[in-house]
């Protein structure tokens, strides 16, 4: 696909509407009959006329004038429309796919494989991509740890590793906040040395990034465990509840409450946006 999602699609659903509108003012104009209307100086006064008649019109109120004159417009729509449709047709068929795999494909294979940055990766990804208005909607997964636990699709096309992180992305999808999807993060630990995290979701908002963490798994000692060093390294680099980091986690039986994550949203993230 192209920059925009569903470039080609687009261009399809436009090229039938012109069709369509080109076809209705075609009708019209075949209903108005076949006069057409001119424009005389007669002393100090303009008058209409019927081209080819010698019956002359003083003002505009006149309605066979005013069939003219929406004659005359709806020439000008269908000019208009056949010209689009060129530009359409020809735009339509030159335009090619700006996605990433295609473009993987032309290279030599010593080149194939590389990644794009994430900011394009949510843009680039075929059927796999949203937009809010001239910015990125969501960008992928960067981390590269057990990429085959990415098995569950959003209705926008992202891939996430549990069913709650799906039913959070949809959240964030359906209220209209942007965001990355375990973005690649650098912090500094405990002894001072820099180190990579991948936050659930990452959020820009006015006064800086705005952190996610999902915990879905403390019913395991060793998932509580990790949980807890991660929220220690997130207080390490100063980045505390509620407004810099937000924590959510599943219910003792694995549920998860969507309606009150909505409120966490419209209280404490879009505030910040």
């Amino acid at each position: 696909m192209g920059i925009v999602r569903g470039f080609k699609e687009q261009l399809v659903v436009e090229l039938e509407l012109e069709k369509q509108f080109l076809n209705l003012c075609r009708q019209n104009l075949v209903e108005l009959g076949e006069d057409s209307a001119g424009l005389t100086l007669h002393g100090e006064k303009y008058y209409y006329y019927v081209v080819g008649k010698k019956r002359m019109y003083a003002g505009t109120d006149n309605p066979r004038i005013q069939k003219m004159k929406s004659r005359r417009i709806l020439q000008e729509a269908i000019a208009t429309c056949e010209k689009n449709l060129r530009i359409l047709e020809t735009a339509l068929n030159h335009y090619q796919d700006f996605h990433f795999d295609a473009l993987n494909q032309k290279l030599p294979k010593a080149y194939q494989g590389g990644f794009l940055p994430s900011v394009l990766v949510g843009m680039n990804d075929t059927n796999d991509r949203a937009t809010v208005s001239d910015k990125f909607f969501f960008t992928h997964s960067e981390n590269p740890y057990m990429r085959e636990q990415l098995k569950h699709k959003t209705s926008f096309g992202l891939w996430v590793r549990s069913k709650s992180e799906l039913i959070l992305a949809e959240q964030y999808y359906q209220s209209g906040v942007p965001f990355c999807y375990e973005k690649q993060v650098i912090m500094e630990d405990a002894d001072g040395e820099h180190c990579i995290i991948y936050p659930d979701f990452s959020l820009k908002g006015k006064n800086g990034w705005i952190y996610h963490e999902h915990f879905g798994m403390l019913s395991s000692s060793e998932y509580s465990e990790r949980a807890e060093k991660k929220i220690e390294l997130y207080h390490k680099n100063d980045v505390l509840t509620p407004h810099k980091l937000i924590i959510t986690m599943d219910n003792q039986d694995g549920a998860i409450d969507a309606e009150g994550f909505q409120l966490v949203i419209q209280g404490i993230i879009k505030p910040q946006l």
